[in-house]
């Protein structure tokens, strides 16, 4: 049955935290993770994957990036441009896609656009970061959900720009791609690769629990926790799935003793 199944586990996971987690440690919650109770796992995009074009898209890529008349512009500008090029017809829906996905659909949220001009970054082998935006919280209900969406940008960097020596620089010149910036949005930090990576599956998984598709949502959900096995969202999420999977007990203790005030 679900009770005793949801008890199992539940036993399982505290004779684990109890054996493998040493005094005021965080467990990483993947370790504590019984993956039986979401089922046969199904196939998951890897994360190199996410990046990657057909050949035809490269080759449409370095015709441009490569082309004599662009030589005087700089290399990460020659991106932006690039990227830019593809956005007068974009439609910025609330889907997460690969960079092929992107440009075939010529749709996608940040995280697709940002997805997108990483791809095309590393054709180009320019420098790249993440940074996570504060902004007016956008929330909406789907289903029996309540969903708030974060939003994420990536700053391509002048590879041009050498670094004096004894200077500490806190900034790096390079240019922001995001759409639709705002001088009401500042910088919440820099998010790491791994962090961004995780993102991506978590949206995956969120998409699958809206679609009642809970034991695809549960393996990506652990996917994203193994990029960021920290990440509250993710931890969060999979609490919510494990609710709604009926494994009350497993709701509860996936949320580490760390987070609960």
């Amino acid at each position: 049955s679900t009770q005793s199944r949801s008890s199992a586990a539940s036993d399982v996971y505290k004779r684990q935290t109890k054996q493998t987690t040493p005094k005021n440690e965080i467990p990483n919650i993947i370790t504590l993770v019984d993956t039986q109770v979401f089922g046969l796992k199904p196939d998951i995009i890897t994360s190199d994957k996410l990046f990657e074009f057909t050949k035809a898209e490269q080759n449409k890529f370095f015709e441009y990036y490569n082309a004599e008349n662009r030589q005087q512009i700089v290399p990460h500008k020659r991106v932006y441009d690039y990227v830019e090029s593809k956005l007068h017809t974009f439609n910025y829906y609330g889907e997460t896609y690969t960079a092929q996905e992107t440009i075939d659909n010529k749709a996608g949220n940040c995280i697709s656009l940002a997805i997108l001009t990483t791809a095309y970054a590393k054709l180009a082998n320019i420098k790249f970061a993440y940074s996570e935006v504060t902004t007016a919280s956008v929330y909406f209900k789907e289903s029996n959900f309540q969903l708030i969406s974060n939003h994420v940008r990536t700053k391509l960097y002048d590879p041009t720009f050498i670094e004096e020596d004894k200077m500490v620089y806190f900034y790096k010149p390079g240019i922001i791609v995001d759409y639709f910036p705002s001088r009401n949005n500042w910088s919440n930090g820099i998010a790491t690769y791994e962090k961004f990576i995780s993102m991506y599956y978590r949206n995956l998984a969120a998409k699958a629990l809206l679609e009642n598709d809970l034991n695809t949502a549960g393996w990506l959900a652990l996917e994203s926790l193994k990029f960021a096995p920290t990440s509250l969202s993710s931890i969060n999420l999979l609490a919510v799935i494990y609710r709604n999977l009926d494994l009350y007990d497993l709701s509860e203790i996936s949320v580490p003793s760390w987070l609960k005030i």
